[in-house]
């Protein structure tokens, strides 16, 4: 038997369809595997194969994916294969990484990505390029960061996310029903059918209306309610606090700019949309903590003068749109919404609008116009909708981790949250990590407190596996790369400017060195272009551009790929990063809204930081169209027909 390096791959998908795509390598190797057991049966009958391929379509019971998972873990010299679908996929996934049984995680986007990604762990067996994994021994990791404080010295400061549920890997895993948990689950939530293997979803006191009064809910609009608009504006402004949707424009300005408006009818909206990437935050606060939303849109209306307002929450989130609904009924009985609020003459109609998911619906006018029934297209401003914004009236949008500072800051006063966080960067924000960690979640900290390194290895728990750090998008994909070297820089506004990127949302996403930035970036570009609205050209071609150049630099050359090449010149011969990064250019400088300006950010900081893997993914292109141009030349010589009716269409395809 040929001693060779382990190489494993673990495949979490929920398509099962997927399977298609692993039955055409299994199929030339005259294997046939369709449940687990018969996984279980494929792991004993190739102990004695250089190649052992392990599937597990866990549709089934959960156990037997972990029993495979244990099976793959003990053969020497596999390429471990699992498809993690069901109630089985979170637990199986934390499962996996416990045992350490694999070297790197693996999601494909359609069928034929599993051929391609198991085709290139063969080859890269066969050529044994890859180094054995490390030992796995009792020692206690290095629990140090990168700044030289202790996992122990960083701590939250939860304000927003007081009295809510911890939402992190950990805290999910231990809400799966298990025979040992069972009886716990089935006494906490007696009116709930409980079953093994069920996940539990998180669940805090504070969604409860009398639970968060009893906490002091509703005291800052009682508050509020007191004092002049122009007061309430005037405490906002004083505090400091920027949005926290992306933007990072002061709330009070905003405020402020539509309190000046002389018409009568203003709105208030609420952007639950929360279209970027790797970001939870805010239906976190949705489904713990809505009626500290709900206050903070009712003390910012009364503010403005806004007598109707929307929460505008994207279809996805349906359950999230069902405890806010839930949660305005309740205010709505007890006063604090409706006609008179509180004995007062302010009136306020708060309702829910369940929208389908855009990404383009971060920008303000274009969310304006998704809630008028028109097609969700940015609009020039000025005008901005302070001005006029929803059906042609003065409309405030905010954020929702932005409302849920407000009755804080009324409750408190502004110098109180001014003494948390740095200047330029106050309070606290909330941080979604996720990528290649111990344990994702969102957390809650205090900006300028902490540098980067800190919150990944301090609260995320370090790389996954103790694999090296690669690099980091601080604020979500529309953000620009942080390199592994420049994990010493703190989370506040001002300095991750002055390191080039931005705070974005706070989505933090971790990479590991397993991780090809080209083939991250095209998925990235991927989901661009089937976000853009199409409204202006630099957004609409620019998208498509780059994710076509992407996908050919890292796909394999195959007949439709080489004929592309064959019309450029072949990889070699062509300018792709110069062309990358020209258009990219045209996108920042000419894009109309956020979308197409921020898209190019991780494209071009990428290519900065890791130039040589484009380098290398042309050269291997370049590589294969050769020995695709010779097949091609050694067919024409032997005569062998070409097929008229593609040549035909290729020449009348439209471009």
């Amino acid at each position: 038997m040929v001693s060779m390096s382990q190489n494993r791959i673990l495949i979490v998908e929920d398509e099962s369809d997927m399977r298609n795509g692993l039955q055409k390598i299994l199929s030339r190797k005259g294997y046939s595997v369709d449940t687990a057991e018969d996984g279980v049966r494929a792991v004993e009958k190739l102990k004695q194969t250089v190649f052992q391929v392990v599937i597990a379509d866990l549709k089934m019971p959960r156990m037997d994916g972990i029993g495979v998972l244990q099976k793959a873990k003990d053969v020497d010299n596999a390429v471990a294969v699992i498809i993690i679908t069901g109630y089985g996929t979170v637990k199986t996934a934390v499962e996996a990484m416990r045992l350490g049984a694999f070297d790197y995680i693996a999601k494909p986007f359609k069928p034929d990505d599993i051929s391609l990604v198991v085709e290139r762990a063969l080859k890269t067996r066969e050529e044994d390029r890859r180094t054995p994994l490390p030992e796995v021994t009792s020692e206690a990791p290095d629990k140090t960061t990168r700044t030289g404080r202790t996992a122990e010295q960083i701590k939250e400061r939860r304000i927003l996310l007081e009295h809510c549920e911890r939402t992190t890997a950990q805290a999910a895993e231990e809400r799966i029903v298990t025979p040992e948990n069972i009886a716990h689950f089935a006494e906490l939530y007696p009116d709930r059918e409980i079953h093994l293997w069920q996940w539990i979803p998180f669940a805090a006191s504070n969604a409860d209306i009398e639970v968060y009064m009893k906490r002091g809910g509703y005291q800052a609009l009682e508050k509020a309610l007191t004092r002049k608009p122009e007061a309430v504006i005037a405490e906002m402004k004083e505090s400091r606090l920027v949005g926290r949707g992306g933007a990072g424009f002061p709330t009070g300005l905003k405020w402020e700019a539509a309190f000046n408006q002389a018409d009568t009818q203003k709105y208030f909206v609420c952007n639950a949309e929360e279209g970027e990437p790797g970001t939870l935050k805010d239906k976190m606060l949705l489904d713990q903590n809505p009626h500290k939303v709900i206050e903070g849109m009712i003390i910012g209306a009364y503010a403005i003068g806004a007598s109707e307002g929307y929460v505008y929450i994207k279809d996805k989130y349906g359950d999230s749109a069902d405890l806010v609904e839930k949660a305005i009924r309740r205010a709505e009985a007890r006063g604090f919404l409706g006609e008179n609020i509180l004995g007062s003459s302010f009136s306020l109609a708060l309702s829910v609008l369940r929208m389908p998911s855009a990404y383009v619906c971060g920008e303000e006018t274009a969310l304006c116009r998704s809630i008028e029934g028109k097609r969700a297209v940015p609009k020039t401003r000025p005008p901005f909708p302070t001005v006029r914004g929803l059906f042609e009236k003065p409309t405030v949008i905010n954020n929702v981790e932005t409302l849920a500072n407000v009755p804080h800051i009324i409750s408190n006063g502004a110098e109180w949250f001014r003494g948390i966080g740095v200047d330029g960067s106050f309070g606290t924000k909330l941080f979604s990590i996720t990528g290649n960690v111990k344990n994702s979640g969102v957390f809650e900290v205090e900006l300028g407190k902490y540098s980067l390194g800190d919150l990944i290895y301090g609260l995320a728990g370090g790389i996954e596996n103790d694999r090296k750090l690669k690099a980091v998008l601080p604020g979500g994909p529309s953000t620009r790369f942080i390199s592994s070297d420049n994990m010493d820089v703190v989370m506040d506004h001002k300095s991750l400017a002055k390191a080039g990127s931005s705070l974005g949302v706070g989505a933090i996403i971790v990479l590991d060195e397993t991780v090809s930035i080209p083939e991250l970036v095209k998925h990235f570009f991927e989901f661009y272009q089937k976000e853009s609205c199409g409204d202006c050209v630099p957004c609409r071609i620019g998208t498509k551009k780059i994710g076509d150049i992407l996908r050919l630099i890292t796909e394999s050359v195959r007949p439709p790929e080489f004929e592309e090449w064959h019309r450029l010149g072949g990889p070699a011969e062509t300018s792709c990063i110069e062309t990358l990064k020209r258009t990219g250019a045209v996108m920042k400088a000419a894009a109309k809204c956020g979308l197409g300006q921020a898209s190019p950010e991780p494209l071009l900081s990428s290519m900065e930081l890791f130039g040589h893997e484009y380098h290398a993914l042309i050269a291997q292109r370049q590589e294969e169209y050769e020995r695709f141009a010779e097949k091609s030349s050694a067919s024409s010589d032997r005569g062998e027909a070409s097929d008229p009716a593609r040549s035909i269409m290729r020449r009348i395809k439209p471009y």
